[in-house]
């Protein structure tokens, strides 16, 4: 069975910041993408059609946080990479991203390798781990409102500054998984 994910099954509420987040969307859910329903149950990650992986982002943005290497384990500090728009927690340069030295190119090399990189709550990592994805995901919920109201989404986690530099300390931030 497959279905199509339009504006109007995604169930977007009028407030600003979700009219303004989907009006930036790179994958266009409105050009009615055809996806097979719960095709992350169905398939290997490394199978996944393009779209297919790009909908599995759920738009948190704590992959753009700095992190720091602390004893062998990731801190998601609270300064984020220049590029990343807080209001839609999106990429301002999505498609020139990889050519950045602070981006990270999510894919297979990276969950083979550098997984640590990513959030637990991440739906590729939780994949690659054989777990499903959260009750929150917008694949699951149909609006990527429920990110937000799960408070997963990286302005929902506190004050949050754009890159820092030498003069001032970065802080963790406790992310819920």
């Amino acid at each position: 069975m497959t279905t199509a994910l339009s504006l109007n099954r995604l169930n977007i509420n009028q407030s600003y910041f979700t009219n303004h987040y989907n009006k930036v969307r790179k994958v266009n859910y409105a050009a009615h993408i055809i996806m097979e329903k719960e095709f992350w149950k169905k398939k290997k990650l490394y199978q996944l059609s393009v779209e297919e992986w790009e909908a599995l982002c759920d738009h948190c943005g704590k992959c753009c946080l700095i992190k720091h290497d602390f004893f062998g384990k990731t801190i998601f500090t609270n300064f984020h990479c220049k590029y990343l728009n807080l209001v839609n927690c999106q990429c301002k340069i999505y498609e020139k991203r990889i050519k950045t030295k602070t981006c990270l190119k999510v894919d297979m090399k990276l969950l083979n390798t550098q997984a640590y990189l990513l959030p637990n709550s991440c739906a590729y990592k939780r994949l690659f781990r054989g777990q499903d994805l959260p009750s929150w995901h917008p694949l699951i919920t149909g609006t990527y409102q429920s990110v937000i109201d799960s408070k997963n989404a990286v302005s929902c986690l506190g004050p949050i500054s754009e890159e820092f530099s030498s003069c001032v300390d970065p802080q963790p931030l406790e992310i819920t998984e």
